[in-house]
């Protein structure tokens, strides 16, 4: 390989052994493991409101380890556990460390981890490039409390200052985002107190009647931005 060597675990599998080591020497509780985990990448991505790498700041990677590799680590701490539960249970016996440690929450003490994260507003603040997606995560959260239900294409159309209500999202609402894609929390976030500003009572005038796709293209749809990526993300069907 000419001098380069291909580590045989991947960072996800490295970290999640370095985070339960760190856990085990420290003492500390699943909940503020998991806290400070948060804390760590996003103040990891706050670095780059005064960047030090020079004329190429390295925003979406920060941006990755907050928002994809941090989650897939708690994912696997997560799978861990319950795999070891389910396979004790199968067996018919108690699981003493459980018992001893009060071990075999960690879904639990990542939504309390989670909660409390609102409280570090300083830190939530999202870098301007995302601002758009944060707010598009704090409306998809208000109108389903509202009990509109709509898929994710449609928030590329619409303008979140359209709103009746102020949608203004944060880091937190696309963590949380990030973790419902990967099963680790379910929808039940959206209720948390203080999570969003409210909920309305009707769809907004401005929502599109139509998900951008081929057919509202070949149907005279304008061209868009958001018509554009969805022509360019799926292919055209016979």
């Amino acid at each position: 390989m000419d001098a380069y060597q291909v580590n045989a675990a991947s960072a996800i599998e490295i970290i999640t052994g370095l985070v339960k080591t760190l856990q085990a020497i420290n003492g500390t509780t699943w909940h503020d493991t998991f806290l400070s985990l948060w804390i760590s990448a996003l103040r990891l991505v706050q670095r780059e409101r005064d960047p030090i790498e020079g004329p190429m700041p390295r925003l979406d990677t920060r941006l990755c380890m907050l928002l994809s590799i941090t989650p897939l680590v708690i994912a696997n701490l997560i799978e861990e556990e319950e795999t070891a539960l389910s396979e004790a249970a199968d067996c018919g016996s108690p699981n003493p460390m459980r018992e001893n440690t009060g071990e075999g929450n960690r879904r639990n003490d990542l939504m309390s981890s989670l909660q409390m994260l609102g409280d570090f507003q300083g830190l939530l603040t999202p870098p301007r490039s995302i601002v758009s997606a944060a707010n598009q995560a704090a409306a998809k959260a208000m109108l389903f409390l509202s009990g509109i239900n709509v898929g994710s294409s449609y928030f590329e159309c619409v303008n979140v200052k359209d709103m009746p209500l102020n949608c203004s999202g944060n880091m937190r609402h696309l963590i949380v985002e990030a973790c419902i894609a990967r099963n680790l929390l379910d929808t039940s976030a959206y209720f948390w107190p203080g999570y969003v500003n409210g909920h309305i009572n009707q769809m907004p005038p401005n929502f599109p009647t139509q998900v951008p796709s081929w057919s509202s293209f070949m149907k005279g749809a304008p061209l868009t931005p958001a018509l554009i990526n969805a022509l360019v993300s799926s292919p055209a069907s016979r």
